[in-house]
């Protein structure tokens, strides 16, 4: 709540892009709708990227495993929490990167792609342009975590979440 509060007075603090990597809007909601708040009825300049959970919650010690989200699932789950706000966005699903620190991959969620793509838009083209397509919107990746087929943009694209398509570049 004291980062909502910090960012909260447009006055102070001059941001365009709020980003919350890994507050996704399932196990975090009330901390997502509280910056949801504040950037639309606060501020009103900005935007604010949310993440989309990777797994479906699991019960410590239940025996029950952790499945990936579908994004059928990302929709629905979308659809549950009650966002609709034009001044957020989200993006399915993670995507593998490099950790040169631990020499390694790991998936993270796509917030940090999302935020280079949108200020390389604005440092190249308009701000109204989107942050996608071959020019704008390659990330520096290594794969997303699922290869979306047509139908899976599709379902994403009727549901309000923004899709990291994997294209092969001839």
């Amino acid at each position: 709540m004291l980062g909502i509060q910090t960012f909260s007075n447009p006055e102070a603090v001059n941001i365009n892009v709020l980003v919350t990597p890994g507050i996704d809007y399932v196990n975090n909601s009330n901390l997502v709708e509280n910056t949801i708040e504040m950037v639309e009825f606060n501020r009103a300049d900005s935007i604010y990227i949310t993440t989309t959970p990777d797994y479906n919650m699991f019960v410590p010690n239940s025996g029950i495993e952790a499945d990936q989200i579908l994004p059928e699932e990302a929709v629905d789950n979308l659809y549950n929490s009650g966002i609709d706000s034009n001044y957020t966005a989200t993006y399915y699903p993670w995507v593998l990167t490099r950790d040169t620190v631990n020499n390694t991959q790991i998936y993270l969620p796509p917030t940090a792609e999302v935020t280079r793509n949108l200020a390389l838009t604005d440092n190249i083209a308009f701000p109204w342009f989107a942050a996608a397509g071959y020019t704008r919107g390659i990330v520096n990746a290594v794969k997303a975590r699922k290869k979306l087929t047509q139908e899976d943009r599709d379902i994403l694209y009727k549901g309000r979440i923004n899709p990291i398509a994997t294209f092969s570049i001839s």
